[in-house]
């Protein structure tokens, strides 16, 4: 069409967008003056096919040149659009006598027939192709009606007409064939939006049907494959069942499969038609495709005989042909297809009903892999083509593997490892990026779905030569694929044949590490903590020491982590090095080090969190470096921090106070907690006003209380073993791991009567408490920042059992938010009869359903009155053990008893902030806090009841030292009747401080 190649070259020749507006609307005009004049002339000058579809196809052009196919000043025109659809149905309605008749022939159409058809195929392409066009805005039912008019008419008349000759059959059937098979699959699609589409189905897939077998008639192969692979598009449809199965007979099916052994493997588009087809089927009537399973795998053994001999020629003539893969390759992947949905290649399991079919599955695959490594030095044309079937030819028969899965969803272990060794080898000899991305999903998918790797791990880690080179794709996809696979293959849950070597851990870690510079910001705490998961698992093989340092070195260009893997890194940090021997303390020393230097050359304020963490856990166990210069580098940082960086700031400020050897330090961490205890927020003016209490208590032996005010008690019972009558509370229960505080933010309820409880972009939760004798009460307020708040929940769950631990009244202040505002309270009152482990500990859950979130906060602190003391608290049994080592018996002039009632103003009020100063002074004092318990005294005197131990070392002989903290009195037990001057002097200063 030289017309139209002319109205291209002169649009893209314009000036400006003016210009070619002006061009287009021009054109635009001629084209619908055209159409309305082609009824008006006589028929020998009338509107040729040709210059229907020059017309047509212009206009398509404009409209993907993003125009509107009405021309500016003629868009209220009444009937273009309708000159335009009229001109395409004359095109999808032509029929094969217009192109035979000499006086009705288009311009440059031969006599012979094949041009004629291939004409007319042009003609119906072109008027289809124009009414899509003009189908989004401007067709109407009547124009739908034309159609599938024109359809049935076609389709009747091969009813009809099925014992003339072939000729008539071919003129009916260019609605299949000659539009092709996508846009009747399409036009299928419209009829059924206008809900005439069962009556038209019936006759049209019946008619269909009838097509494929009219052997009498001797239909075209081109013609019944055509007719297969459009009933195939059909299924697609959501058709009513009984439509279905009208359709989907057994004898339409025993057709098809009488056709499908006839046909010899020649017959590629035959084969490849009817394996579609069944594929669609299968759907329908999985039963009736699964009784031609034993054909489909002789066609299969069929053509691996065939691709088999056609190798062995050329091994025996030192040749390299390719041909069979461009010939048979199509046909293998259909076999496949449909075999995947009825059979699979398992071990024993009883769903292959062929055993042979895992050995053709395994020759195939074995096949297309040593045929992908011989194709590198294959220069011919198709190179690229067979590569891209093959690659097509290995994931359909994988499939079989992969849909061979046990009860629990995992794949067969035998099968692992040669699926594995598959795509390994394939993926060493491929350079295009796509099927990359295609092998390491297809190997994603079998390592997700497998139990047991077999020697598939072995095969994996051996080939780190592979993975370096895919951290270096320009597609960073390829590179988190890879990762995610890396991932896998150390997984220790995972069962294997061998064990991972050290190096391969090495290797394994070095790439991860290099893909968390490399991946985008969002991405880097999953790889971290992906990072330090596999340290974790194979911390005995000593990788730790060898890798963590590198890990150090880059925490500085990790930045927006998520609080998980920072919590993670600490976890690297410190349990990692739990010995108290500075001579092994190597990797903690590095990470020292390392954050000193990052603080003083600027950090993200997670790595000022995480540099709190460590430096106060420096400060009590290892002492390594310069204290008062760690100390100084965060104060410096404290100014311009957030509020919760600022608390852990204050934290590790307490716990260098009394080990920093600058008395200007000293002094302005004095006057840091004074004067924020002026502070606007409330949980920094509580944190510092206990802060400036501890410091402020002056515990020194200079002030002399009189022992006259201690009253002498009774020795304490010696046994072997844990005496029953030995009235010490309970031991307590073990501090939760560190990464569940670091999620919960270090919620404090028990230290601050109001704070923020949960953030999020969804909702904000705040509390208030308010104590009293009996109970406690929190108001839990919340502010919902989503637009929907349909279905919010907020609600207290108890714990199974929990009913004598503790008693909960819930009230809901509003039970709806929908037609009201988004803010509301959720109250609990808790009265609490004893202490209670976490396992019974109380949710606070809130669910938002619109944004799917849901939140569960443990009421660990919330819940209970008095503080339970962090570390590994000495046990009952443990003391005892110790304290029956010392000596045999108490003296009874170490035995004290201090009564406090007359000075102890101790209330529901302030008994919790009581506890933790006390508490906190003990351990100053190198006493082990055993347990802190609240209810009644043994004297039966409502309070709390501390129990404190410690085994002092003297020069000569270790001293005992047990002390019982209450409400009204003080008890305290030495072995060294020396000592007990002295510590009682010290207890009844906090006390007098406190009080």
């Amino acid at each position: 069409m030289n017309g139209l190649k002319q109205f291209i070259t002169t649009v893209r020749q314009s000036k400006d967008s003016s210009d070619e507006l002006n061009k287009i609307d021009k054109e635009l005009k001629h084209i619908y003056e055209q159409f309305r004049n082609y009824t008006k002339v006589s028929s020998s000058t009338r509107l040729s096919n040709y210059h229907r579809r020059k017309y047509l196809c212009k206009l398509m052009y404009i409209q993907l040149s993003g125009y509107d196919i009405l021309p500016e000043d003629m868009k209220n025109t009444e009937g273009l659009v309708r000159l335009g659809i009229e001109q395409c149905l004359i095109l999808l309605n032509a029929q094969l006598s217009n192109y035979t008749d000499d006086s009705n022939k288009d311009e440059g159409i031969a006599d012979d027939i094949t041009s004629n058809l291939n004409e007319l195929k042009n003609d119906r392409d072109i008027g289809f192709l124009g009414l899509k066009s003009l189908y989004n805005e401007h067709i109407s039912i009547h124009d739908f009606e034309s159609i599938v008019n024109s359809v049935l008419i076609d389709i009747s008349s091969t009813i009809v007409l099925k014992n003339e000759k072939n000729k008539n059959i071919m003129d009916s059937l260019w609605i299949i064939v000659g539009i092709g098979l996508q846009s009747v699959s399409e036009l299928i699609i419209w009829v059924k939006n206008l809900s005439i589409t069962e009556p038209f189905l019936r006759e049209f897939v019946s008619s269909v049907f009838e097509l494929i077998h009219l052997e009498s008639m001797k239909v075209p192969e081109f013609v019944s494959t055509r007719a297969m692979l459009c009933i195939a598009q059909l299924f697609k449809l959501d058709h009513p069942r009984d439509l279905k199965n009208e359709v989907l007979t057994w004898d339409n099916l025993a057709l098809v499969g009488k056709t499908l052994a006839k046909k010899s493997l020649k017959d590629t588009n035959m084969l490849i038609s009817l394996c579609t087809l069944l594929e669609r089927w299968v759907v329908f009537d999985w039963e009736g495709i699964k009784s031609l399973e034993g054909l489909l795998i002789t066609k299969l053994t069929e053509v691996s005989e065939i691709v088999k001999s056609i190798e062995f020629e050329n091994n025996k003539n030192n040749t390299q042909s390719f041909g069979w893969v461009l010939q048979y390759g199509h046909t293998i992947i259909a076999l496949f297809n449909v075999l995947s949905h009825i059979t699979t290649v398992a071990h024993g399991m009883g769903a292959a009903t062929r055993p042979d079919l895992k050995n053709t599955v395994d020759k195939i695959i074995s096949n297309c892999v040593g045929n992908k490594v011989k194709l590198l030095t294959d220069n011919t044309t198709d190179n690229t083509q067979n590569q891209l079937i093959l690659t097509s030819v290995l994931f359909a028969a994988l499939d079989l593997y992969i849909n061979d899965v046990n009860n629990d969803g995992k794949l067969d272990p035998s099968d692992v490892s040669t699926v594995m060794e598959a795509l390994v080898t394939f993926l060493q000899f491929n350079n295009d990026a796509n099927v990359r991305i295609s092998c390491l999903k297809k190997l994603i998918l079998i390592m997700e779905k497998s139990s047991d790797y077999g020697y598939g791990r072995k095969i994996l880690l051996a080939e780190a030569t592979i993975w370096r080179k895919f951290m270096h794709e320009k597609d960073l996809y390829v590179c988190k694929l890879t990762v995610r696979v890396l991932i896998l293959a150390t997984d220790k849950d995972i069962r294997a044949s061998d064990h991972i070597a050290l190096h391969q851990i090495k290797d394994v870690l070095a790439i991860l590490m290099y893909y968390l510079q490399k991946c985008e910001n969002t991405e880097r705490g999953t790889v971290l903590s992906s990072i330090l998961i596999i340290l974790d698992n194979y911390k005995d093989t000593g990788i730790i020491q060898d890798v963590s340092r590198k890990i150090l070195k880059i925490f500085v260009l990790i930045g927006n982590c998520d609080d998980e893997a920072w919590a993670k890194i600490y976890e690297l940090i410190i349990f990692t090095t739990r010995t108290s021997d500075k001579n092994h303390l190597d990797l903690a020393q590095v990470a020292i080090d390392f954050i000193v230097k990052s603080l003083s050359i600027g950090c993200c304020e997670n790595f000022i969190k995480l540099s709190c963490l460590v430096f106060r856990h420096n400060c009590e166990y290892w002492g390594l470096g310069d204290l008062d210069a760690q100390l100084g580098l965060l104060i410096d940082k404290y100014e311009n921090s957030t509020l919760f960086t600022k608390l852990l700031i204050l934290d590790t400020m307490d716990a260098y106070y009394d080990v920093v050897t600058d008395a200007k330090l000293k002094r302005i961490i004095k006057l840091a907690f004074e004067q924020e205890m002026q502070c606007n927020n409330i949980e920094i003016k509580q944190r510092a006003h206990e802060y400036y209490t501890i410091i402020k208590l002056d515990l020194t032996l200079d002030k002399k209380v009189s022992l006259s005010n201690f009253e002498t008690l009774p020795p304490l019972t010696i046994s072997s073993k844990p005496s029953s009558s030995l009235s010490l509370p309970s031991p307590l229960t073990s501090p939760s791991d560190l990464s569940d505080k670091w999620e919960e933010g270090y919620i404090r309820l028990l230290r601050f009567d109001q704070g923020i409880l949960y953030d999020s972009a969804n909702i904000r939760i705040t509390f208030r408490v308010k104590r009293d004798k009996k109970f406690s009460q929190v108001d839990f307020n919340y502010k919902l920042k989503t637009e929907s708040t349909e279905g919010f929940e907020g609600k207290i769950v108890e714990a199974d059992g929990a009913q004598d631990l503790y008693d909960l009244e819930v009230a809901e202040s509003k039970t709806s938010l929908a037609n009201e505002s988004k803010n509301g309270t959720l109250t609990v009152r808790c009265s609490i009869k004893k202490m209670y482990p976490e396992n019974k500990e109380p949710v606070l859950q809130f669910k938002i359903p619109s944004t799917r979130e849901e939140i569960n906060l443990r009421l660990s602190l919330a819940m209970k009155l008095l503080h339970t003391s962090e570390g590994n608290p000495m046990s009952i049994q443990t003391f005892q053990s110790r304290w029956n080592q010392i000596g045999q018996f108490m003296p009874e002039k170490g035995c004290y008893k201090l009564d406090i009632s007359a000075t102890s103003s101790s209330t529901g009020d302030n008994v919790t902030h009581m506890v933790e100063l006390i508490v906190r002074s003990m351990r100053k004092m190198n006493f082990e806090v055993i347990t802190a318990e609240g209810g009644t005294s043994r004297e039966g005197e409502e309070g709390f009841v501390i129990t404190c131990a410690s085994i002092l070392e003297l020069e000569d002989h270790p001293v005992g030292c047990l002390a019982v903290l209450m409400a009204s009195s003080v008890e305290v037990r030495c072995t060294d009747v020396g000592i007990v001057e002295g510590i009682c002097e010290r207890i009844a200063a906090v006390l007098r401080n406190i009080n």
